[in-house]
Formats: C-alpha cells, sequence, structure tokens
C-alpha cells in the first residue's frame, strides 16, 4: 500500500499496512524501482522537475535495494544505477545547453 501526498494516516490505515505483513513490504521496492524505470523511455520529454524528482527516488531506494539478497542486489542496483545515470544525464545536458 503507497500512501500519496495528503492522505491521512489512521489507525484503520496503519491496520491495512500492517496486516499485509513482510511479503508486502518487501515488493514495494519492485514496485517502486518499476515505477521508477519505466520512464526512461521519455527522459529527453520529462519536464525538469519530474527528472529531478526521479533522480532524488533512485537515490532514496537505493538503500532498500542493497538490503536484498546477494543476485537480486547485482541485478537491480545496477538497473537503478542505469536508470538514475540517464536521468542526470539529461538534467546536465539541459542545464549545459
Amino acid at each position: 500500500m503507497v500512501l500519496g501526498a495528503g492522505a491521512v494516516f489512521t489507525v484503520s490505515t496503519a491496520q491495512a499496512v500492517l496486516a499485509q505483513g513482510p511479503a508486502a513490504a518487501t515488493q514495494d521496492w519492485k514496485k517502486e524501482f518499476e515505477e521508477i524505470c519505466a520512464k526512461t523511455q521519455d527522459a529527453m520529454a520529462l519536464p525538469m522537475g519530474e527528472l529531478k524528482e526521479l533522480v532524488s527516488r533512485c537515490d532514496k531506494l537505493k538503500p532498500r535495494i542493497e538490503k536484498l539478497d546477494e543476485s537480486q542486489r547485482k541485478v537491480y542496483s545496477r538497473r537503478l544505477q542505469v536508470c538514475r545515470d540517464l536521468y542526470q544525464f539529461v538534467i546536465e545536458s539541459r542545464e549545459k545547453g
């Protein structure tokens, strides 16, 4: 369960999150990863603010990926870094241009 901006966190919301248990928590990183890296195809068309937000999200996700088992950690940390590098490249190229 992902709570958006402005979401109200109530006791029932907390109970719903806790009821999902560790299995849901372990998959939250994957959903976030997919959402972040899904936009690489459109990186050049994204607004500067969105690009910066995506870089920030990559940085926040990295520690969670580093906690995975070795094979998953190697694969997903490298893929996340590639996504981040692309977004950062687009930002820097626009700032220079």
